[in-house]
């Protein structure tokens, strides 16, 4: 997915672009685009073009939808728009269990403008009844509270009920944004319930649910429910939040193009020019570093250091059956484990540190495929960067 920033109705919106979405409360006669947006299906998505609409995307902010947002996107050549809303904005006097018939035909219009113009329209449940990445956080979790799980799937009957018979070439659900580090098991749980509370009520609804760890991750269990994915193509939090009074962002680098080129091979000291990963500070707060380990060849002492001082110490041994990596592989040129890890590892590095250093003080070798460096209290606003495993260059 790209990014890149327009305005609509004073609201600042990223153009996005989804790797392979229709409406259909009929159409006008000036949407000769209608007809020709493609199919989707769960397991197929075409590519669609465009926009996050804002206009309920926060209770006390919320307003209608517009028209010439609509028509301004089509004459652009985009096809989509995805509509994150909060479902406050459309309940009763705090009750969550009553659904606001005025607010809920506001939400019926975009659909309609859609249809007419030619565009996508995917409805997102940014704040769900019991979920939401946003301030202030809901009173209860999802995640584990049967309450919350049984009212967020009377929201999402009612939406299935009310849109029922739209193609989903021209409408779809997108059940929560980005969950964060969420176990797999008890998401997929609960995703199933608002599958099935959808599908009771339109069996051929498209769904998309977004991947884990902040749509970093995509999530392989979802597929028996035979939903889309949406997943991250890209790392945007030092670009989209640089200087964003919300997340502190003043405090991010300089953003800068193009991005650093690091090695992330780290040798022992008996090979030849050994050397360290360095990452220049100054660190102005406690920062989480992310070490994402590959490959490790048969011993790897691996040491982060924080201005010369040791900060964190691991012991990497290989061997043979289960253990900490993910999968054993012995190398008999060398008659060695050199087994694949594909794990991360956290370092907390002290606020005031002008330089970090990443090194072996004993071993073979080891590989770190991507670092991360968030700051401590916010981890979801982590900037990654992939490094270079290739051997003989430095």
């Amino acid at each position: 997915m790209g990014k890149r920033w327009l305005s609509f109705s004073s609201v600042l919106l990223p153009v996005l672009v989804w790797g392979n979405l229709e409406l259909g409360l009929g159409q006008a006669a000036d949407s000769p685009r209608a007809a020709s947006l493609p199919s989707a299906r769960w397991d197929e998505l075409p590519r669609w073009r465009g926009f996050n609409l804002q206009a309920k995307f926060y209770k006390g902010a919320d307003r209608p939808f517009q028209e010439e947002d609509f028509r301004l996107i089509a004459k652009l050549g985009f096809n989509f728009v995805r509509l994150p809303m909060d479902y406050r904005v459309w309940i009763r006097d705090g009750d969550w269990t009553q659904l606001d018939e005025r607010v809920l035909r506001e939400i019926d219009q975009a659909v309609q403008w859609g249809s007419r113009y030619g565009i996508h329209v995917m409805i997102n449940f940014h704040r769900a009844p019991g979920y939401t990445v946003a301030r202030p956080p809901e009173k209860r979790s999802l995640w584990t509270d049967p309450e919350a799980q049984r009212v967020c799937a009377l929201h999402w009957a009612a939406f299935a009920r009310r849109y029922r018979g739209i193609p989903s070439e021209r409408l779809s659900f997108n059940l929560f944004n980005e969950p964060s580090r969420i176990d797999p098991k008890v998401y997929v749980s609960v995703c199933r319930k608002m599958v099935e509370a959808i599908r009771s009520e339109d069996p051929h609804r498209l769904i998309v649910a977004d991947g884990l760890e902040w749509g970093k991750r995509p999530v392989p269990e979802l597929i028996p429910l035979r939903i889309a994915q949406a997943t991250r193509g890209y790392v945007p939090m030092s670009v989209s939040h640089y200087k964003a009074r919300w997340v502190r962002g003043e405090q991010f680098p300089r953003p800068s193009w193009p991005r650093v080129v690091a090695r992330g091979l780290l040798l022992g000291p008996a090979k030849t020019e050994p050397r360290p990963l360095v990452i220049d500070g100054p660190f102005g707060q406690d920062t989480r570093l992310r070490l994402h380990v590959q490959f490790v060849s048969h011993r790897a002492d691996l040491v982060v250091e924080a201005d010369g001082k040791p900060l964190w110490k691991k012991v990497f041994v290989c061997g043979p059956g289960r253990g900490e990596w993910k999968k054993a592989v012995f190398q008999p040129r060398w008659k060695v484990y050199q087994n694949l890890f594909d794990r991360d590892y956290f370092v907390t590095v002290p606020a005031g540190t002008r330089q970090v250093q990443v090194r072996l003080t004993g071993g073979d070798w080891l590989q770190v495929s991507e670092i991360g460096l968030a700051p401590a209290r916010h981890p979801s606003q982590e900037d990654a960067l992939p490094l270079d495993l290739s051997w003989g260059k430095k």
